[in-house]
């Protein structure tokens, strides 16, 4: 149909976008996670699993990325590395708090974005942009 040939063209366009920023900035965690996003939606579990969680080790303050790679591997059947994930959860938050702290004492800048859960991955995007005065 009319609107599936759309998306497919929209997630196309995307995809090559994702691949541009990645080949300029290749630890870039936003990226890898938009890009895994893009697979799974295309259907590529496992090329799409694997940019998540490579965004996740990337940026592991980032719950909600998190429970997307759990929710990813629930999605392709993967129903034990889900479970682990999940299980993992509880050490990751302590891991997480326990770098957050540190880090937010030495730059109270960081302290924002730890809190609202955003990405310093996207902080940087934002001052590399020339968005910032």
């Amino acid at each position: 149909s009319r609107s599936a040939a759309t998306a497919d063209r929209i997630l196309d366009a995307a995809e090559r976008l994702m691949g541009q920023l990645l080949h300029h900035l290749p630890e870039h965690g936003a990226a890898r996670y938009m890009l895994g996003l893009i697979y799974l939606q295309k259907g590529h579990h496992d090329d799409g699993i694997a940019l998540l969680r490579q965004a996740v080790d990337r940026c592991p303050w980032n719950q909600n990325w998190h429970n997307d790679l759990v929710a990813a591997l629930q999605l392709a059947g993967r129903e034990s590395e889900a479970a682990q994930m999940s299980e993992l959860d509880g050490t990751r938050r302590k891991r997480s708090r326990d770098f957050q702290s540190a880090d937010a004492k030495s730059d109270p800048a960081l302290d924002y974005l730890f809190l609202s859960e955003e990405s310093a991955c996207s902080a940087y995007e934002f001052e590399t942009s020339g968005n910032n005065p």
